[in-house]
């Protein structure tokens, strides 16, 4: 534990006890993160997760540190080593890693989880509860990519939670290929199995259009066609309904996921109520 506290003021020391930023020097720190992280910063992260993962104590609050820590480190060879703590024997360092690498925005960490998803997948598929995490960790990277790994099939599963997980990644997805996913998927499957997900279709749809035709396929289909050809999906999330804003929130873990909503003197409204 100590060596990850030391790992931390390590990664942290170029912010610690200085004045406020400078406009030209918050330009040169934002350009600096573009660039990654340095060499210092890369073999400091791999130390700490050797030292956790090789030491011959069973310490798993120390590996979870390390994964914890790394997780701010995002570099190939980081990634790797964080990757390997997915099939840790310790049920808590496995998550840690998954969550570790569902924020790592870096192509090399949405590949390990989908590598882990396809050599775990009978694994995975036996416990819906990892499952729907792993899911969740592949949809944040919120890749146009994954579209086809979460809609295919989507209504295979018997758990009516990976179904609703798969949805509302896609809602993640902000393009209007998700939409189409959407919408194929309410057309094509079976009619009583996507009405008995529809509160998660209206919540997907109303995050990425901003549009709202309630739990009714018909009317979303018909709103679809009627503005397929020229619509384009909203950069950011639009404010919405408390409820269906509270429901995304609780799904993913928190507001943090998207930037805040402006508070009411912002704005002139309430944006939970979107009213």
């Amino acid at each position: 534990m100590l060596l990850s506290l030391t790992l931390l003021a390590t990664l942290a020391s170029s912010s610690a006890g200085v004045p406020a930023p400078t406009h030209t020097a918050v330009a040169a720190s934002q350009d600096d993160a573009k660039k990654g992280p340095t060499e210092e910063q890369v073999s400091a992260a791999l130390k700490a997760i050797d030292v956790a993962f090789g030491s011959k104590e069973d310490k798993p609050n120390d590996r979870i540190a390390a994964v914890q820590s790394a997780e701010a480190v995002v570099h190939p060879k980081v990634i790797d080593a964080v990757a390997k703590a997915l099939t840790d024997d310790n049920l808590e360092v496995r998550a840690a890693a998954l969550e570790a690498l569902s924020r790592m925005r870096h192509d090399d960490a949405l590949a390990a989880l989908l590598a882990f998803g396809k050599k775990q997948k009978k694994a995975l598929w036996k416990d819906e509860d990892r499952y729907v995490a792993f899911l969740k960790a592949v949809a944040r990277h919120e890749a146009p990519s994954t579209i086809g790994f979460f809609s295919t099939k989507l209504f295979d599963h018997k758990v009516q939670a990976v179904a609703s997980a798969r949805i509302l990644s896609l809602g993640r997805i902000r393009t209007t290929e998700s939409i189409d996913a959407l919408m194929d998927s309410m057309r094509q499957a079976n009619a009583k199995r996507v009405q008995g997900h529809m509160k998660d279709y209206r919540l997907a749809l109303v995050v990425l259009t901003g549009q709202d035709h309630d739990l009714d396929p018909e009317r979303w289909h018909k709103w679809w066609r009627a503005n397929k050809k020229t619509f384009e999906v909203p950069e950011k999330m639009a404010p919405m309904e408390k409820e269906l804003y509270q429901r995304w929130n609780r799904f993913w873990g928190g507001a943090n996921l998207y930037e805040r909503n402006p508070r009411r003197d912002e704005r002139g409204q309430d944006p939970e109520d979107g009213k």
